[in-house]
């Protein structure tokens, strides 16, 4: 269905990011986002496979629409498609609206420490472990919806492991807590803390700021750098970020070649991969 020849008693429905709704949508278009696993749950409480409805995504090149499509035929939905998307509706000057959840954060947000958590990844030969740690505190402070500042505590006593079986799960998590590792009786937290931060422009979705930051483990500082994606939702601010670091830098040694020799099997890599996920709650 081309963009202007829709009728009035059509429901639009725009498949994209709740992000991307909020940034931009066709006026009047109801959002129901394909990226949910609760999409078909969503739209069988909303509509009957009787009601007319056309869906779009971006355009016609990525493979948002052909999911939805997919999804909707098999619940025995007959949705039209808007040729060309997005991309295309604003190419005809067609009315667009934004979402009133653009309201700029402003100020400082409490970091939740029930909600947010660091989760890590270690790998060693043929194998990996991954895990959790809980946040202790920290804040996010904007100025006119851009982060500025910031600061995590994260609590380094509640390191655990998620994949490995009971038998074996206290163990790792104890070899972790010693000296081999984080040393935690002696280092009890963690810390990251902002200390620049850059825009990404252009982009809807995704990393939108790039961080740098000091990165305090075992009392120990250096620096790290990281996309980060940054947006409001329901009234929290909410960071997401990925990033690697090498873990010798921060004098955890073990089980590394390059202080240990012919580990063979006990080798352990050097890199730990790292995704911060925060909520913060207006100060």
């Amino acid at each position: 269905m081309k963009p202007n020849e829709i009728p009035a008693d059509v429901t639009i429905i725009d498949i994209l990011s709740d992000s991307s709704y909020a940034l931009e949508h066709i006026k009047g278009a109801q959002n129901f986002s394909v990226y949910e696993n609760a999409f078909m749950d969503k739209i069988q409480e909303a509509f009957t496979p009787d009601d007319k409805l056309v869906v779009y995504g971006l355009n016609n090149k990525t493979e948002e629409v052909q999911r939805a499509q997919y999804l909707l035929t098999q619940a025995g939905y007959e949705a039209d498609i808007l040729d060309g998307g997005l991309e295309a509706w604003k190419e005809a000057g067609l009315p667009l609206e934004s979402s009133d959840e653009l309201t700029p954060m402003v100020g400082e947000y409490k970091v939740a420490p029930e909600t947010s958590r660091v989760e890590w990844t270690g790998r060693n030969i043929g194998n990996k472990h991954t895990g959790n740690i809980k946040v202790k505190s920290g804040y996010l402070k904007f100025e006119d919806g851009v982060p500025k500042e910031g600061s995590v505590v994260i609590d380094m006593d509640t390191i655990n492991n998620v994949d490995l079986d009971p038998e074996y799960k206290p163990m790792l998590e104890g070899h972790l807590k010693s000296h081999d590792f984080f040393a935690v009786e002696k280092y009890p937290t963690a810390q990251i803390d902002v200390t620049g931060v850059e825009e990404i422009l252009g982009l809807i979705s995704g990393p939108n700021y790039r961080m740098t930051a000091d990165l305090t483990i075992k009392g120990i500082t250096n620096k790290v750098s990281f996309p980060a994606f940054v947006h409001e939702k329901d009234g929290q601010a909410v960071m997401n970020a990925h990033f690697d670091i090498d873990r010798s830098l921060w004098d955890i040694k073990y089980g590394s070649e390059k202080f240990f020799s012919r580990l063979g099997i006990h080798l352990i890599d050097d890199t730990i991969s790292l995704d911060v996920i925060l909520f913060g709650e207006k100060g």
